[in-house]
């Protein structure tokens, strides 16, 4: 089984936000691919349920019958990032949380950190200040950063596609090609 899990936050104020761009991928995911792709590679499209700092006790209760370890490879976390740019998006395994709040959570309620992470870049070309930051992840997105992620998700669906039927090097490849 392959599980591509969105994190995001619950309740409309929270939609189209930068910080559940996880969240709201998924749900676009789940119109853009194939239905016969994801039921031939067995594949479950997850958005946890909860808010996105309490993404760890969600996953727990997703895979409290089966062993991480066991299934890392098969566990594709997607999520924004503040470190990048928006429009660009980056695929990789393990790593540490980067400062995000449900990736915090999930290292510490699963007790790993191996599983696949495509994070999604949401910073804008000026770093915003420590104390902008809350109030801008949480902000919605101008039109020209539409745009920019209307023109990423070819290359999203590609890897993502590549990751569910197994050929998860070309995923990172696709992901990770600028």
């Amino acid at each position: 089984m392959k599980y591509i899990i969105g994190l995001g936050n619950p309740t409309k104020t929270y939609k189209n936000t930068r910080h559940n761009i996880g969240q709201d991928l998924v749900f676009a995911l789940e119109k853009a691919l194939d239905e016969e792709v994801l039921s031939l590679t067995k594949t479950k499209l997850i958005v946890l349920p909860g808010f996105i700092n309490e993404s760890g006790m969600a996953m727990k209760k997703l895979f409290k019958n089966i062993k991480p370890d066991s299934e890392n490879e098969n566990i594709l976390v997607i999520h924004d990032d503040l470190d990048q740019t928006i429009g660009k998006m980056k695929m990789s395994y393990g790593g540490n949380s980067g400062g995000h709040n449900g990736i915090n959570s999930i290292l510490s309620h699963m007790k790993t950190k191996g599983y696949y992470r495509l994070k999604i870049g949401i910073s804008p070309e000026v770093k915003k200040s420590k104390d902008e930051v809350h109030d801008f992840v949480l902000g919605k997105f101008t039109p020209d950063e539409k745009a920019l992620l209307k023109g990423l998700m070819p290359k999203i669906k590609e890897a993502v596609k590549l990751f569910v039927e197994g050929d998860v090097a070309r995923a990172v490849e696709a992901a990770n090609r600028k």
